[in-house]
C-alpha cells in the first residue's frame, strides 16, 4: 500500500546499510545516536520537521509506519544511550525527558505565563542554580541574541537541561506571553505531551 515500516533496536549499528535501504524508495534519512539524560538510555525516535502535520509517520515504541508518497522532508531516526556523568547532554528536536526538573511546572502554573526572573527563582527552590539564557528576537523570526548568564526581561517558551546541573531556557521579549503549556517544549520548536498533573509533580516548585 505504499507504506514502508522500520523497527530499531538499542544497539542498532548497521547505519549506512538502513541509510542506503531507504534512500533507494525516495526517503532522505539520517541516523544519529545521541547520548542523552539518563532516563532516555535505550530510547528509539523518529522525528521529521516537515511531517508534523501530515500525517505521513506513525512512530511508536522504536517502529516507525512510513507512508512514502507523503513524506515531506528529511527524517531523523534517533538512538539513545546515557551520557556519562560529566559529558553534556546531547539534544534532538521532540525529545524532553521523563524525571527532568522542568516536569510538573506547568502543573503548579497552569494559566500565567512564566516570566524568566520567576522561572529563574522557581528553578532555584529545584536545585538549579546554574542557568543559561538564550533570548528570540521576535522582530526578525528565526534569528536569536547570544547566550546570556542572566535571565533577560521575557516570557519563557521552552527549557530543557544542559546537563545534570544546568538548565538551558529559552525566551522570547514579554510583549509576546505565550501560555505556560510551552513549557513541555524541548527546544523552542517541538511539542511533546505534557506529564498528567500530580500534586507530586506540583509540589517540587510550590
Amino acid at each position: 500500500d505504499g507504506t514502508i515500516r522500520i523497527e530499531v533496536h538499542p544497539d542498532f549499528d548497521e547505519v549506512d546499510d538502513l541509510e542506503s535501504a531507504l534512500d533507494e524508495v525516495g526517503l532522505e534519512t539520517t541516523v544519529v545516536h545521541l547520548r542523552g539524560h539518563p532516563s532516555l538510555d535505550g530510547v528509539i525516535e523518529v522525528t521529521s520537521h516537515g511531517n508534523e502535520r501530515t500525517g505521513a509517520i506513525l512512530f511508536e515504541d522504536g517502529m516507525a509506519d512510513i507512508d512514502v508518497a507523503n513524506v515531506e522532508g528529511p527524517i531523523e531516526i534517533l538512538i539513545y544511550t546515557a551520557a556519562a556523568e560529566g559529558q553534556t547532554y546531547q539534544f534532538a528536536p521532540s525529545i524532553f525527558a521523563p524525571g527532568e526538573a522542568l516536569e510538573g511546572l506547568p502543573c503548579a502554573y497552569p494559566e500565567t505565563p512564566l516570566t524568566t526572573f520567576e522561572l529563574e527563582r522557581h528553578a532555584a527552590t529545584a536545585g538549579l542554580t546554574d542557568i543559561i539564557w538564550t533570548l528570540f528576537n521576535t522582530t526578525e523570526p528565526g534569528s536569536t541574541g547570544p547566550d546570556l548568564t542572566e535571565p533577560p526581561d521575557g516570557v519563557v517558551v521552552g527549557a530543557q537541561l544542559h546537563d545534570h546541573d544546568t538548565l538551558r531556557v529559552i525566551a522570547v521579549p514579554s510583549l509576546d506571553e505565550p501560555a505556560i503549556e510551552t513549557l513541555v517544549l524541548a527546544d523552542g520548536t517541538h511539542y511533546q505531551p505534557a506529564s498528567e498533573c500530580t500534586p507530586e509533580l506540583a509540589a517540587r516548585w510550590d
